[in-house]
């Protein structure tokens, strides 16, 4: 009998590529400092945990230009950063459902999520997203993101699943560390998941 029943991703940099500095690059063409509107504005958080919509995010944005940019022209960039899922990591989402409940939960927003459901689609005609999971949690959608523990907390409580019988792997140190508080079994990803996660995987059923 497996230890472990069910594993917990992160989206960005784990399961679909990501390059933020696209996104930084092209922010810097409309005259705007991402990295330091970042800092100065609560409105990315708030965009994350779905507190703001699309409109109010790409208006506070707009007001930070130094020249102007169509509400287009702003989504556009701010979505450069979503490249792709290649096949090998379906497949291995698809090799990891024969034994175990798979999850994402993922630190996000509306024009993000639109934006990679179109190149998944694109990409991956003859697959379904949503079928590659058991359940997806969205911070957007469910109000929570990382590190704040009644995120994976809520995953646990909804799926009746134990903490030390879950798996979650992330590319940000604070987020994994902060579902290790929870007694769950937290995994790096140095890089996206490949065979090395599934190697790592059947290491902890050992």
């Amino acid at each position: 009998m497996l230890k472990y029943k069910a594993i917990i991703f992160d989206l960005g940099g784990v399961i679909v590529n990501l390059d933020q500095d696209r996104t930084i690059r092209s922010f810097k063409r409309l005259n705007i400092d991402l990295d330091e509107v970042n800092d100065k504005l609560p409105v990315f958080k708030q965009y994350e945990t779905g507190q703001v919509n699309t409109e109010t995010f790409i208006q506070t944005i707009k007001a930070e230009l130094k020249g102007s940019a169509s509400n287009v022209e702003i989504s556009n960039a701010w979505n450069k950063m979503i490249l792709d899922v290649p096949t090998d990591r379906i497949e291995f989402l698809k090799e990891l459902r024969k034994n175990y409940q798979l999850f994402i939960l993922s630190n996000t927003n509306e024009l993000h999520i639109q934006e990679f459901t179109k190149l998944f689609e694109v990409d991956h005609p003859n697959e379904k997203w949503e079928d590659l999971f058991d359940k997806i949690y969205y911070s957007h959608k469910i109000g929570l993101r990382k590190p704040n523990i009644e995120a994976w907390q809520l995953i646990l409580d909804e799926n009746n699943l134990l903490a030390h019988e879950t798996i979650f792997i992330d590319d940000t140190s604070m987020h994994y560390k902060a579902a290790e508080t929870l007694g769950i079994k937290s995994i790096w990803a140095k890089e996206p998941i490949g065979k090395w996660f599934i190697d790592e995987v059947k290491k902890l059923e050992i």
